[in-house]
């Protein structure tokens, strides 16, 4: 019975770490905003079209703007959500190879940063559609998508 007892002990903690480890990459892995839920590209043409005064021709060329922008950023997601499981299938090996984790950690990233900009180049190509009074309120449209950082401490 004596030797049962730390068995046991070994399992619970062995258990418990597994545990820790996946609720840590679950964490990560998980969108860091939920955001709104992503609205259809007619819905969003026709929103900007009220708010920024469009014309038929200006509605037209957002409406292809916008879709060849969700198409990009959606092979993009693409590339980091298959470089994320890549890694974490690198990660569970018997005998990580931190070089490739951190490859891939890096492949991850600079996509990201791939989105951001190709966001950017997106801006400026519906500002360039626009009058001057339609950028002015397109860019406080922008503005106010941005989403916002939690309040200090949390939620209460």
């Amino acid at each position: 019975m004596m030797n049962a007892l730390p068995k046991v002990w070994k399992w619970v903690f062995g258990i418990l770490i597994l545990l820790n480890i996946v609720s840590l990459l679950l964490l990560w892995v998980r969108p860091k905003h939920p955001g709104p839920p992503p609205k259809g590209v007619e819905v969003l043409v026709d929103y900007f079209q009220k708010e920024l005064q469009l014309d038929e021709n200006q509605s037209n060329q957002f409406k292809t703007l916008i879709e060849n922008h969700r198409k990009e950023v959606r092979q993009l997601n693409e590339k980091r959500k298959a470089s994320k499981e890549s890694m974490f299938e690198a990660l569970t090996r018997e005998q990580t190879d931190r070089n490739l984790v951190d490859s891939l950690a890096r492949l991850a990233a600079n996509v990201d940063l791939e989105i951001d900009q190709k966001l950017a180049e997106h801006y400026l190509q519906l500002k360039a559609v626009c009058n001057q009074n339609q950028q002015k309120q397109l860019g406080n449209l922008f503005l106010e998508s941005i989403p916002k950082p939690p309040p200090p401490g949390g939620p209460r």
